[in-house]
């Protein structure tokens, strides 16, 4: 008998608090990699802003409307590899032969291999993206950019963002069970496309923006939505369309996820 819902969630929340609880073991490693690993991804950022405060635009969209875009992004980012760090090793797994433990399992493949490491030293990511988008928020608000109900949808946009961008990375992942070797791939789906979603989308090549929005859909985590609350463009139903297109592409990679399994050859075979 498969397991209900709510056994799925039970042990989930175990095994969290049990890798939580892990890395508490070593507290002060655990927040000074989480403090330099946000330290790093702000320094990023204030880059980009140092050259906005130079040239005041970027194709329309000013300091702190990158910084908007930016923080949002980072934010579903930090969500995503809290729980998906094992899945970029993938390669490893099929590699040694070690998924043939997750196969013998009685929990389907996908959850104990999330299962198997939560990376909770991403949280300081996260922490950054939060200071760059209150940073973003209050100002746009004091103009009058975002207001009312607009504040409460951004609380929205990084989940979205978080399950396209795990979307991609399971179909990466799905990938290896015909290609094996994935490391090269994930850098061109999912690493340099996340890059890319940090900034407005309308200065990419046609090239790049079309993969963006289909075959990589990152446009729908953070830009389309974010353009249209600011005025820069765009239709209403994108605020509708971004979250049912994180949840159309999570159930994509996931059967393509179940396809691959059927097709996957121990190292002993």
């Amino acid at each position: 008998m498969r397991p209900s819902a709510a056994a799925y969630v039970r042990t989930f929340l175990v095994l969290a608090k049990s890798g939580l609880r892990e890395r508490m073991h070593y507290k002060a490693n655990f927040l000074i990699t989480s403090l330099l690993r946000g330290l790093t991804a702000l320094a990023d950022f204030l880059i980009v802003a140092v050259i906005l405060m130079r040239f005041r635009v970027v194709d329309g969209w000013d300091m702190y409307e990158v910084a908007l875009l930016y923080g949002l992004a980072s934010l579903g980012n930090a969500i995503y590899h809290v729980a998906g760090r094992e899945m970029e090793q993938i390669e490893r797994y099929l590699v040694s032969g070690d998924f043939d433990a997750i196969l013998v399992r009685p929990w389907p493949t996908l959850f104990t291999l999330l299962a198997r490491k939560l990376d909770f030293g991403r949280l300081g990511n996260g922490v950054q993206g939060l200071v760059v988008t209150v940073i973003g928020v209050n100002e746009l608000t004091r103009r009058g950019a975002l207001a009312g109900w607009e504040h409460v949808y951004l609380f929205l946009i990084p989940l979205t963002s978080a399950a396209i961008i795990f979307a991609v990375a399971l179909a990466t992942a799905a990938a290896g069970f015909w290609l094996i070797r994935t490391d090269d791939l994930q850098v061109f789906t999912t690493y340099a496309p996340v890059t890319a979603s940090y900034y407005p989308l309308s200065i990419y090549p046609g090239w790049l923006k079309g993969m963006l929005y289909t075959l990589i859909p990152m446009a729908f985590g953070n830009y389309l939505p974010v353009r249209y609350l600011l005025g820069k463009g765009g239709s209403p139903w994108v605020l509708l369309l971004a979250p049912v297109v994180g949840a159309l592409a999570l159930w994509l990679a996931y059967r393509l996820w179940l396809t691959g399994e059927t097709r996957y050859q121990s190292t002993g075979s």
